[in-house]
């Protein structure tokens, strides 16, 4: 999808360009280039960004990286906090491949190609799988009487030797990763 934004450049000079770009880099790049004669049609995040953020750079990339974080960190804190009052649905809140999706929006919007999200996504899934020894093996080992810590850290080590041994056997079958 492309967006057309009517920016102000400094000088108060209002102008529209045609200067078409995917990735948000590529948006930025774009921007310089013809700072001093038009506005710009950009695809996806960098449009919107630059509208929002004038014509400061630095402004642009820290706006766009905070924006991530701050949804990131939002949907950590929210499955938290629901956890106090209710262990089930914050479960099925974490349950949500939340963390994936935006995943898939930020490589999106920084203009990776649909192939490469379609990759991620696959790699994703055989990798769900090792992980699964991390929920099995936590709450085993808590029920058996070993601490919060060590039962965490021996799980932890046990879904990393998981990962690696689920890893050698998907190369080993020619998956890549």
């Amino acid at each position: 999808m492309i967006h057309k934004i009517h920016c102000v450049f400094d000088g108060g000079l209002s102008k529209v360009g045609h200067v078409e770009c995917t990735p948000f880099a590529e948006a930025i790049h774009a921007l310089n280039d013809i700072k001093n004669n038009a506005s710009v049609t950009i695809k996806r995040g960098g449009c919107i960004l630059y509208y929002l953020a004038g014509n400061d750079w630095g402004q642009v990339f820290m706006l766009y990286y905070v924006l991530k974080i701050l949804i990131s960190a939002v949907v950590i804190v929210a499955i938290t906090e629901i956890a106090k009052r209710n262990t089930g649905f914050a479960a099925l809140i974490a349950a949500l491949p939340l963390t994936s999706l935006l995943a898939f929006v930020w490589l999106y919007l920084d203009g990776s190609s649909l192939s490469e999200i379609a990759d991620l996504s696959v790699q994703i899934f055989w990798l769900v799988l090792p992980s699964l020894t991390l929920f099995l093996l936590f709450p085993v080992l808590l029920q058996q009487g070993m601490g919060f810590w060590p039962s965490l850290g021996l799980s932890a080590v046990a879904t990393i030797i998981s990962y690696f041994i689920f890893i050698f056997l998907l190369r080993h079958n020619g998956m890549q990763f």
